[in-house]
């Protein structure tokens, strides 16, 4: 298989994986309302101290936000685990939502039966006397369908709603 269609299959993959993520419209809300839709949901928000966070909410309360911080870009300032967040240093969060698992199921096959069918194609032309080389290539072509169609359906099945935080 020459580097130009291998190009170009990932080159549409990653198009693909870009533009199948749901990202709905931004949402206004005041903060009294926040906790009914946010709680024992999973949130990505950026502080005004400019500190990334990504966890589980517990629990809105009238002056701040607990959070089950999975990640942060500063753990000095907010440490992985329970953190508590001031009303004043949120301004827009992301609230990130699984919908099922048709996407990844779908998607993942999807992956499987095309890197079968190129795996066999790019096997078949790198053929030669090596047998080591033609498994190889099948296996390495197979895999990459199939973690990306994975990823793939990973992205679709997650729905991503912007809210921007009134007082």
């Amino acid at each position: 298989m020459t580097m130009k269609p291998c190009f170009s299959l990932v080159l549409s993959l990653a198009l693909v994986a870009t533009t199948v993520q749901a990202e709905s419209q931004p949402v206004e809300l005041k903060w009294s309302e926040l906790g009914a839709l946010i709680t024992g949901h999973t949130v990505e928000f950026t502080t005004k101290e400019g500190v990334k966070l990504s966890g589980d909410v517990v629990s809105v309360r009238p002056d701040s936000l607990v959070l089950e911080a999975k990640r942060t870009s500063n753990a000095k300032l907010f440490p992985k685990g329970g953190a508590t967040i001031s009303q004043e240093s949120i301004d827009t969060i992301r609230l990130i939502r699984i919908k099922g698992k048709a996407g990844r199921a779908i998607a993942t096959t999807l992956g499987v039966l095309s890197g079968l069918t190129l795996g066999g194609y790019a096997a078949l032309q790198t053929g030669g006397d090596s047998a080591p080389a033609v498994i190889a290539t099948f296996l390495a072509v197979v895999g990459a369908t199939t973690v990306g169609g994975h990823f793939i359906g990973r992205a679709a099945d997650r729905k991503v709603t912007t809210i921007h935080v009134t007082k």
